[in-house]
């Protein structure tokens, strides 16, 4: 298992990161406004404002944002498409971190087809995707879900 506390990556891969992903994610909003879309037209919109957001110089070297929509507006679809964007050329996606405020939106946003919810099973089967909380404590997924007070609790460790 890795541990939450691992040293981060060197600046300079970071940087190059930054690079690809302002590149990745042009290119991606290009390709998805060509074709049929699963993003609403307000999704689209964020994704576009995500862009023009990366692109902004980081305020003494830390950049940290969120996405704020409506209950039902479509954020986990609106993160999967960023997620997609910035993967790389084999579409093996950045490591990704959610957070939730609790277990059920933790489910909700994993998703199971077999009851109906949506989530990264459906409109992202091919991501690996693990969850972290009290009950399961998995960060081997490409994409990590997580509750807010699971990571609280990890980094006091």
């Amino acid at each position: 298992m890795e541990s939450l506390t691992e040293l981060p990556k060197p600046v300079s891969e970071i940087l190059n990161f930054h690079e690809v992903a302002i590149q990745r994610l042009a290119l991606h909003i290009g390709e998805i406004s060509l074709k049929d879309s699963v993003l609403r037209d307000h999704q689209h919109t964020a994704m576009e404002d995500i862009d023009l957001w990366i692109q902004e110089p980081a305020t003494d070297g830390i950049k940290a944002g969120y996405i704020q929509m409506a209950t039902g507006a479509g954020k986990t679809v609106t993160f999967i498409e960023l997620i997609k964007a910035l993967s790389d050329e084999e579409k093996k996606p950045p490591r990704t971190l959610i957070l939730v405020n609790k277990i059920n939106l933790l489910q909700q946003t994993l998703g199971d087809t077999e009851v109906g919810e949506k989530g990264f099973a459906e409109f992202a089967p091919e991501m690996e995707v693990s969850t972290y909380y009290e009950k399961n404590k998995d960060l081997e997924g490409d994409v990590v879900i997580m509750t807010y007070y699971s990571f609280i609790k990890a980094h006091e460790k």
